[in-house]
């Protein structure tokens, strides 16, 4: 089995940071000396929990092998060719020659909006997307349970900083069993979904003579540039440009670059959408502080004129009190300041003795 046949399809299935905010995620696929692929997620709304679109990422394992595919090579051309064994064993020591193993990186970044002031709520113009974390996973550690079963899931941990390799993660049945030491604790959790495609096959045949095997290539509708497992693993410029055109990369590189400004315009959007929601419903608050303060100063008036018939009414009675008739002291010396008050018309004074 040719393993460039394989496509390893890989979906996020779950994500939960330790922080809620605007995250979009960066799936890349590392296999030097390839150029690496990436694909990049939307930005999600301000959550903890954000939910991506369950859209597979697919990446071709271009020449990769291990043990197993190896192996499955080696008891192919023992049945065709009496010289299979020295190819088999060429082929495993350039596998295991590989100085990186092929891994998947997948980052977290952040759009960070900062509020120059509360009146004007303007955009920073400085403010672009924070790195805030990555996992590695190493697809040798899962290569044979994912060979075996087709599909499995995997998960991990984002750390924010994956530059020494004892920050990498190993698996053991698709779980984290790295018993890392971080200053800080993972930015995020997250399950992904690993599935293992196979394509359409080249036709392998082989060919009597003393020092080759060659393979015939796939058919024109197959519009890729393959490489076999018996062709050692290219090293200089020209045969990795054989095996993949760096053109096709750089218009990724091109394309990835102009989707990335994209999702920053998008957002943007989002977020003036967001302020001008806020600013209705402020425009709303305000329109039902106004009435409930109309509704106070009616309330105010009301008590006013209350508090004058109650003036009046007192008025009258303590014109119709004859003080000369009052013997007791107290009673006469009320009397006097109630009158006094009434003159001045702060009538809403009560006096306790």
């Amino acid at each position: 089995m040719n393993s460039d046949c394989k496509q390893i399809s890989v979906s996020l299935a779950s994500i939960h940071f330790k922080n809620a905010g605007n995250y979009y995620l960066v799936v890349e696929f590392q296999h030097p000396p390839h150029l690496p692929v990436t694909y990049t997620t939307d930005v999600s709304s301000k959550t903890k929990t954000p939910v991506y679109t369950n859209q597979p990422y697919v990446f071709d394992m271009d020449g990769y092998s291990n043990e197993n595919t190896t192996h499955k090579l080696d008891t192919f051309l023992k049945a065709t060719n009496k010289r299979a064994e020295v190819v088999a064993q060429t082929q495993l020591s350039c596998a295991e020659s590989t100085p990186q193993p092929p891994m998947l990186v997948i980052s977290a970044w952040q759009v960070v909006r900062r509020i120059q002031s509360t009146s004007t709520a303007s955009q920073d113009p400085n403010g672009l997307p924070e790195h805030r974390g990555s996992a590695k996973i190493f697809l040798n550690d899962i290569w044979s349970t994912l060979e075996h079963n087709m599909q499995m899931d995997i998960e991990s941990r984002m750390w924010p900083n994956l530059s020494h390799d004892n920050d990498t993660t190993r698996f053991q049945h698709g779980h984290d069993i790295s018993e890392m030491k971080h200053s800080q604790s993972p930015v995020a959790t997250l399950t992904v979904q690993l599935r293992l495609i196979n394509t359409v096959k080249p036709i392998i045949e082989t060919v009597l003579h003393d020092h080759s095997i060659s393979i015939v290539s796939r058919p024109s509708s197959v519009k890729s540039t393959t490489r076999s497992n018996m062709d050692p693993f290219p090293t200089s410029k020209s045969s990795i440009k054989a095996s993949r055109p760096s053109s096709s990369f750089q218009f990724k590189s091109l394309v990835a670059h102009c989707n990335h400004h994209t999702l920053l315009i998008e957002t943007l959007i989002k977020d003036v959408q967001t302020r001008s929601e806020t600013i209705k419903k402020l425009e709303r608050d305000l329109t039902r502080l106004r009435q409930a303060n109309t509704h106070q100063a009616d309330t105010i008036q009301t008590l006013q004129q209350r508090l004058e018939h109650v003036e009046l009414d007192t008025q009258r009675c303590l014109k119709t009190v004859d003080i000369d008739l009052v013997s007791d002291t107290e009673l006469r010396r009320r009397y006097d300041i109630l009158f006094s008050l009434m003159k001045s018309k702060r009538i809403t004074i009560w006096l306790c003795p």
